[in-house]
């Protein structure tokens, strides 16, 4: 046995662990893959103010859940004693977790 074998056995278990970890999977959503596609409506009139809103948001994710796309655009019109106001808004959100890999002491 030379001096790199210890080494290349122990860079090879480093390596391995965490595929026979405790096999766990990341599991939000009960599906595999999906597309949502939500509609927002919404009205309001508070003393003499008036707020309509309009827009829709759209949930895709595969894996689970481990990886997932948000995006919602809306359209608010808002009107207070006549004077109109739009906003619009666009927002997308990316979220990729990372791999959880064991818990190591003593390093």
């Amino acid at each position: 046995m030379t001096a790199r074998t210890p080494l290349i056995f122990i860079a090879a278990l480093v390596t391995l662990s965490p595929l026979y970890g405790e096999g766990k999977t990341y599991k939000k959503y009960l599906v595999k893959s999906g597309k949502v596609t939500y509609s927002i409506q919404g009205s309001g009139n508070i003393m003499g103010t008036t707020q309509k809103v309009k827009g829709q948001k759209r949930l895709i994710f595969d894996k689970y859940g481990f990886r997932e796309l948000t995006e919602e655009a809306t359209v608010s019109k808002m009107n207070i004693f006549g004077n109109e106001k739009v906003d619009k808004t666009h927002q997308m959100t990316l979220l990729c977790r990372a791999e959880a890999l064991p818990h190591r002491t003593g390093l």
